[in-house]
């Protein structure tokens, strides 16, 4: 340390020294914990203070050492700081709390605080630890989750189907289509509004029944029922409900569509079979009328979605024929459950055209009257485009979410080898202050001459495997400079180009620090092994570690000859309970006593 630097941070060699003495085995517990770890004397001065404080607060131990307990709190928390000290000091109970500190450049920071009391063997308090842990990364997080959730809003509120969300039957949001559909007068007449309350009373049972299932985690379901508008109104509907997190807590989206014309087609279909068949080629949806599976009329559109040149090229064959082969046990299995009044009125399977190929159908069951006998009807829409388009959609969200969520790491992307996207902790990361000073350019840039090779076998893998395994590397900034870095990667999609997503972190700081560590622990071994006095040591009764002047006490011709051993083998049968007694006090936290035992050798 400077001799400029102010007498108050100074600390002498005796005060060293009896601050080791005394909080010495603390300092090795904490002094590699990534969250700040301070600890203070029962006098309310700064005894210890970690990498990680040094870190979170920018002070050295030497500037901190001494300091009171309003070090680092803002003039108007200094009161309760010293307060949450008192009370931590008497051994009252301290729940953790958010707080404000002010690093060493003036900016603020706000931390989760612990106040711990340190006992000793006693049972006497000798000072107060606080650990703090940096909130900016979770408040930031929350941040851009609300983002999220209010662009999702947003693309709700473009849909044409009615979209609202509840938890426990209560509506917490809506989009203005459901406003429509309910006749509301506005948003507000919906908001707080009971869910069940737009349910038919006849339906209502077998809603709640499906609110029952999907709350204990049985995928999407949808469901047929009528519904209320708030005029009192009845209109037939179809609903698809799935489970979601809505401002952190558990609850329910639904997806309704108002099927008043295709229901009404349907029942003036039923009344008539020569009306039946009008209705049905008029119908942009595909309809199959069965008679326990066998196919008994098709519709003009039917006939179009198969693929089949007539009604004859259908009519006739098994309606399972039609269904892909992985699809039919889940088909088959829900229709005997429809017919008990228990399976869904919705169905989304894949299904055959006669040359084969498939397509995803939308199908919709109801029981009609077919020449007299009880038979079954069956709308389908073609749904491919859709489910192509919601892919492409949950794509470009999925890589606004990817973005988002690991945004505190380096994010860059590639097409070609050339930097197509980066995010701001890329530019920290490789030393730029502008994204242009790295959009276009050559990727390899960023990697030493000697990993070239090596990079580009990853690259090779990822076009391969779709993804990179997480490895430890060397990475380059554009002045030259080379740091430590976690990277893992991806296959990607930019702009419908093939890509590679790249995530890294820098992790020179931790590298170091175990290199620190290995060599910390290289000189207690080497001290154990050329110190004269026999060391051990030994978890759960087994030797898992001696010292070369241990092997030479227990006459062992090497160390192979003790570890894994029991310890207490090497101890005189006389002696045996009392060294347990001491063990178990040992477990229990006192320290064991000097004392003579008998031991024994392995002759």
């Amino acid at each position: 340390m400077s001799s400029a630097q102010p007498e108050t941070n100074e600390i002498s060699m005796d005060a060293r020294a009896s601050v080791s003495d005394l909080f010495g085995p603390l300092a090795a517990a904490y002094s590699h914990l990534e969250d700040s770890a301070v600890i203070f004397s029962a006098e309310g001065e700064i005894v210890l203070w970690n990498l990680g404080a040094e870190k979170l607060y920018g002070y050295s131990f030497e500037e901190a050492a001494r300091k009171d307990i309003s070090f680092l709190a803002p003039p108007e928390d200094s009161g309760d700081t010293i307060k949450l000290f008192a009370r931590a000091l008497s051994g009252q109970p301290v729940a953790p709390r958010q707080v404000e500190r002010i690093r060493k450049d003036g900016t603020r920071v706000r931390i989760s605080l612990r106040a711990t009391p340190l006992e000793d063997e006693n049972g006497a308090i000798f000072g107060v630890l606080f650990l703090g842990r940096d909130l900016t990364p979770e408040l930031d997080r929350e941040i851009r989750l609300t983002e999220l959730q209010r662009r999702e809003r947003e693309i709700a509120r473009l849909v044409p189907d009615a979209v609202y969300v509840h938890r426990n039957g209560k509506i917490l949001w809506a989009n203005d289509a459901a406003v429509e559909m309910f006749s509301a007068q506005s948003l507000t007449d919906l908001i707080g509004r009971s869910a069940w309350d737009l349910i038919v009373k006849e339906d209502l049972e077998r809603v709640l029944h499906a609110f029952d299932e999907l709350a204990e985690g049985n995928g999407q379901l949808s469901i047929y029922v009528a519904r209320m508008r708030l005029n009192g109104e009845v209109f037939p509907s179809e609903a698809r409900g799935a489970q979601i997190q809505w401002e952190d807590e558990p609850a329910t989206l639904m997806v309704i569509r108002d099927v008043t014309e295709q229901e009404r087609a349907i029942r003036e279909l039923a009344e008539s079979e020569t009306r039946q068949r009008d209705f049905a080629n008029i119908s942009p949806d595909a309809m199959i009328v069965h008679l326990d599976g066998e196919i008994v009329f098709v519709n003009d559109a039917a006939i179009s979605m198969y693929g089949a040149e007539s009604s004859a090229d259908l009519v006739g064959r098994d309606a399972s024929d039609f269904i892909h082969p992985d699809d039919r046990e889940f088909l088959v299995g829900n229709w005997t459950k429809w017919r008990r009044g228990e399976g869904h009125d919705v169905m989304l399977v894949r299904r055959l055209r006669l040359d084969g190929s498939s397509f995803h159908g939308e199908g919709r069951f109801r029981a009609v009257t077919w020449q007299g006998q009880d038979a079954y009807l069956v709308t389908i829409r073609d749904v491919s485009d859709q489910i192509r388009n919601r892919k492409a959609l949950e794509e470009s969200e999925e890589r606004h979410r990817q973005m988002i969520e690991i945004s505190p790491d380096s994010i860059l992307v590639q097409v070609n080898d050339r930097i197509v996207f980066a995010n701001k902790a890329a530019l920290e990361m490789y030393g730029v202050s502008s994204e242009n000073q790295l959009l276009g350019r050559d990727s390899m840039d960023l990697v030493p001459d000697d990993l070239h090779e090596f990079v580009r076998e990853r690259r090779k893998s990822i076009s391969r495997e779709g993804t990179a395994p997480l490895v430890e590397v060397r990475r380059r900034r554009l002045d030259g400079t080379e740091f430590f870095a976690e990277v893992t990667g991806c296959s990607y999609t930019w702009d419908g180009a093939p890509a590679v997503l790249t995530i890294g972190r820098d992790i020179t700081e931790r590298v170091e620090a175990e290199r620190a560590r290995a060599a910390l622990e290289e000189r207690y071994r080497k001290i154990l092994e050329l110190t004269p006095e026999a060391t051990f040591v030994h978890a759960g009764g087994k030797i898992r570690f001696v010292n070369p002047a241990a092997v030479e006490m227990f006459g062992a011709e090497s160390e192979d000859e003790l570890l894994g051993r029991e310890i207490i083998d090497f101890v005189h049968p006389d002696d045996r309970e009392m060294i347990e007694r001491q063990r178990e006090s040992v477990r229990e936290g006192a320290t064991m006593q000097m004392s003579d035992v008998r031991r024994l050798r392995v002759d």
